[in-house]
């Protein structure tokens, strides 16, 4: 158990190739412990060792079907393999055993966004939301697969929520922009690309964004 902890604690401390080395150690000692396998996985993903973590995680499985965020954090390295199936699998299953594990509905958000399964995006924010109604990014989630269907409007109405919530969010102010540009808002688009470039001079899409803004009003000057 105090390898299993000291491992713990290096994983939070950024520390995974420490915790690789307590987790062998604890195997070591008792190769029946599902902690150690998972926390080795956790070290495997933060170093990038996907493979290697998913053989872990199907390890503490097998000790320990009935554990949610094994399920999800195998998905996790799943999806960076490019198993998109057996990701969205895993999140349905950690989902199924712990209803409220906002990290797994955020982890299929973000697979069925690279999926474009909008419609599965938003039934999924719509219980992110209504677990946690405080978090900015899942609005900005719902609006920008409200966007993506043509859904403007209502993509505005979420994007305006998020920034409430959370008013330095560069990407909301560009989201809303972007929105805003296709319901032919073009002073609101370029003022909330400003804002967003105010919070992030670094955010480089958001020039391209306002250079053809500017281009659209005819001000080619300000576009440049």
């Amino acid at each position: 158990i105090y390898y299993i902890n000291r491992a713990f604690s290096n994983i939070h401390l950024n520390k995974p190739k420490e915790a690789i080395e307590d987790c062998d150690k604890a195997i070591n000692l008792d190769p029946k412990q599902p902690s150690a396998f998972l926390n080795r996985g956790y070290a495997e993903n933060d170093l990038g060792k996907y493979n290697e973590a998913i053989a872990d995680y199907n390890l503490a499985i097998t000790l320990n079907p009935q554990t949610s965020n094994v399920f999800n954090n195998r998905g996790f390295a799943k999806s960076n393999i490019g198993d998109y199936k057996g990701a969205l699998a895993d999140y349905n299953e950690a989902i199924k055993q712990d209803p409220k594990s906002l990290l797994a509905y955020g982890n299929r958000i973000t697979l069925n966004e690279k999926l474009n399964n909008l419609n599965n995006v938003i039934a999924d924010c719509d219980i992110v939301i209504s677990l946690n109604p405080t978090l900015s990014i899942a609005f900005i989630s719902r609006g920008f697969a409200k966007s993506k269907l043509g859904k403007y409007q209502d993509a505005i109405s979420d994007y305006n929520e998020a920034i409430r919530l959370d008013p330095n969010s560069a990407v909301a102010f560009y989201d809303l922009a972007t929105a805003e540009f296709y319901t032919n808002e073009i002073d609101e688009a370029i003022k909330d690309c400003n804002t967003s470039l105010d919070l992030n001079p670094q955010y480089t899409d958001v020039y391209d964004l306002r250079s053809y803004l500017y281009q659209k009003k005819g001000a080619y000057k300000q576009a440049v």
